[in-house]
Order: C-alpha cells, then sequence, then structure tokens
C-alpha cells in the first residue's frame, strides 16, 4: 500500500474543499455569512467573521498542501469540519458533505502519525 500516495490525495481532497469554500465565499458572501451561529454573528459581524474565515481556509488548505506537520494540518481541518457540522446541525441537508471531509482529516492523521 502506498501510503505516501494515498496521504496526498486526502490532503488534496481536503485541500480543494477548503479552497472551494473559501472562494464561494468571496463571490457570495450573504449565502456563506448564514452558516455561522447568530451568538457569532453577536460578537463579529457576519461578513467580517466571513473573511477571517475565509482566509483561515485558504491558509489551512495550503498547509494541507505543503505536507509540512500533515497529521497536525489533518487535526486541524477535522476540527473545523467537526466545528462546521456542530453548529450547523439545523442544516444536516446541507453539512452533510461534511461529514465524510471530517473522516478524511482523520484518515490523514492515521497516515501521518509518526
Amino acid at each position: 500500500m502506498n501510503t505516501r500516495l494515498t496521504s496526498f490525495l486526502l490532503r488534496v481532497g481536503v485541500a480543494l474543499s477548503l479552497l472551494y469554500a473559501a472562494i464561494a465565499s468571496f463571490l457570495s458572501p450573504a449565502v456563506w455569512a448564514s452558516f455561522f451561529p447568530q451568538w457569532m454573528t453577536n460578537i463579529i459581524p457576519g461578513t467580517i467573521l466571513l473573511t477571517i474565515f475565509s482566509i483561515c481556509e485558504i491558509i489551512l488548505a495550503l498547509w494541507l498542501l505543503s505536507n509540512k506537520k500533515a497529521c497536525l494540518a489533518g487535526f486541524v481541518s477535522a476540527l473545523v469540519m467537526l466545528g462546521i457540522i456542530f453548529t450547523n446541525l439545523h442544516s444536516l441537508d446541507l453539512v452533510f458533505r461534511d461529514i465524510p471531509i471530517l473522516f478524511a482529516g482523520l484518515a490523514i492523521i492515521t497516515l501521518e502519525k509518526k
């Protein structure tokens, strides 16, 4: 089994998901800002929060692609997906797609753990 190739494919898959969401959020911010829970947007305006989160998604995607400390990057991506899922359980029809991405992040951890 080629674990390097498997890790690469998982990292690219998760990174592309993060990049898509980040780019789409810049193109249609009103749609994407609605995914933040109200308690968060009460603290920080949704558009500002979305910009910060999208930049973080791009950084995480680039980190995954760099293969530097991939185990930690997989862990962070799994945490991000877990946060998205749990803060949007009311929209599970949409965020159910984040569940496989969560497990891909966990798979990266198991492949990269030293």
